[in-house]
């Protein structure tokens, strides 16, 4: 299984993508698209204004990632107030749960997680957009199927359902915005 990283724009130090502040100079990089760990690229020199609010004793380097339209996907996140998603392909979304082994879990303190099924929806990319899929809940055993809506419209289960910027993704209960970071470049 592949790995996953946030590089700092600041520092270019590597993080784990789950982090949201770089560990070596505090940089905040929630919004930093996650990265095959094993994948280069160049990252940028800081600006000078960025580089006069890094401390003097941090060591600024230039990170390396290589990145390939075929196989990696722009960044793809699900915003729900302060919460911020990131979502990789073949990703599942459910509610958090000692025994769900979704990638992206919601927390039980967001109201309307009760309704949400350990194994919600699925997300894939292919052919350069990004799907989401309901997930018929009878494959676990369930009579019912928790409803997902694509912009107030509800989703037929197993069947993939293009995904754009600024639509909004409906679990049950809880609303999310989706965010897909273009890329141009090497840039998003």
């Amino acid at each position: 299984m592949t790995e996953f990283v946030r590089i700092c724009p600041r520092c270019g130090h590597t993080n784990p993508e789950y982090e949201n502040l770089c560990a070596k100079c505090q940089q905040f990089i929630g919004m930093e698209p996650s990265v095959p760990r094993t994948a280069e690229k160049e990252v940028p020199m800081p600006t000078e204004d960025v580089a006069a609010s890094v401390p003097a004793h941090a060591d600024i380097k230039t990170a390396t990632i290589t990145e390939t339209p075929e196989t990696t996907p722009p960044a793809f996140y699900l915003t729900l107030g302060d919460s911020i998603f990131t979502i990789h392909d073949g990703a599942v979304i459910g509610q958090q749960h000692a025994s769900n082994r979704s990638a992206v879990q919601i927390p039980p303190d967001i109201e309307g997680c009760r309704y949400v099924h350990r194994q919600h929806c699925s997300f894939h990319f292919q052919d350069g957009e990004w799907y989401v899929q309901a997930i018929d809940q009878q494959m676990f055993g369930q009579s019912f199927t928790n409803p997902v809506w694509l912009n107030e419209q509800q989703l037929s289960v197993a069947t993939h359902h293009r995904l754009q910027h600024g639509d909004i993704l409906r679990l049950s209960a809880i609303a999310l915005t989706v965010d897909i970071q273009e890329k141009s470049n090497g840039t998003t």
